[in-house]
């Protein structure tokens, strides 16, 4: 059985969340360099990311899938401040204070910051806003 990538991530919690999402839809998946990344984060840009894979046969369906749930959020999801629906969603903010420190101290110990808030950004005026529904 051959498998075919059909996501990448950073980092394997990610992938996770995506592969129990595809399992419970009944496709079968497997998750590629999760315990490489998952030792040495650093490597991560270096080998592609985690790889979530599905049997060859499966990737259109799985692919059309993760399309489907990707429509469904961001369908009802509108900014906060100007009411647009030009959302850029899981957008790496560093407007945090925890952000910055960590992007500091990742400058001056040459490592791989180790937080990043992700947010939705409004493309219209750039506010960000949380991934969670109140």
């Amino acid at each position: 059985m051959s498998f075919s990538t059909i996501a990448t991530f950073e980092n394997p919690i990610d992938a996770h969340l995506l592969r129990v999402e595809l399992e419970n839809a009944g496709f079968t998946v497997y998750i590629a360099d999760e315990n490489l990344i998952g030792v040495q984060p650093l490597f991560s840009n270096a080998i592609g990311g985690v790889k979530v894979q599905v049997p060859t046969e499966q990737k259109e369906d799985a692919i059309l899938h993760i399309n489907n749930l990707n429509e469904e959020q961001k369908k009802d999801t509108r900014c906060p401040q100007c009411e647009s629906t030009k959302i850029q969603f899981n957008f790496k903010s560093s407007r945090s204070g925890k952000s910055l420190l960590s992007h500091f101290i990742a400058l001056i110990t040459f490592t791989h910051p180790l937080y990043v808030r992700r947010v939705n950004r409004c493309l219209d005026c750039n506010f960000e806003f949380s991934n969670k529904k109140a």
